[in-house]
């Protein structure tokens, strides 16, 4: 939830996020064009933003990875790395996300079987 209430969703059956506000009435929603399946999302209430990840593979053979996205609270995409370029690990299947109060990032990898971290710059 964001601080005015609003609850965000991640349909990974969709491959989308939806946004609907304290009573659940419907208000936006981001269809993913990017990747086949959207797995999580977050809220960074401190930023007011929005985080989701994805996993892609092509031909259900070739696995590309996954890409954190962030988004405002209107969720429009602002910014994703990951395997699209930013980020220079290894391939990762991100299936959770979450944001602590200080702005870094935890997402967790059932590939790897890990949590990894991530700190965005200033300048992001």
């Amino acid at each position: 939830m964001d601080n005015e209430g609003n609850v965000y969703v991640a349909d990974r059956e969709n491959n989308r996020i939806q946004k609907f506000d304290a009573q659940g009435n419907f208000i936006a929603v981001w269809q993913n064009k990017i990747t086949e399946q959207l797995y999580s999302v977050t809220i960074d209430n401190q930023n007011d933003y929005l985080f989701g990840i994805d996993y892609m593979t092509v031909n259900d053979t070739v696995v590309k990875g996954s890409d954190i996205f962030r988004f405002d609270l209107n969720t429009n995409l602002q910014m994703q790395f990951g395997r699209t370029g930013f980020y220079d690990g290894p391939i990762s299947r991100y299936h959770d996300i979450q944001i602590d109060d200080e702005g870094n990032i935890y997402a967790g990898d059932i590939l790897g079987n890990k949590v990894q971290k991530f700190r965005l710059t200033k300048s992001d």
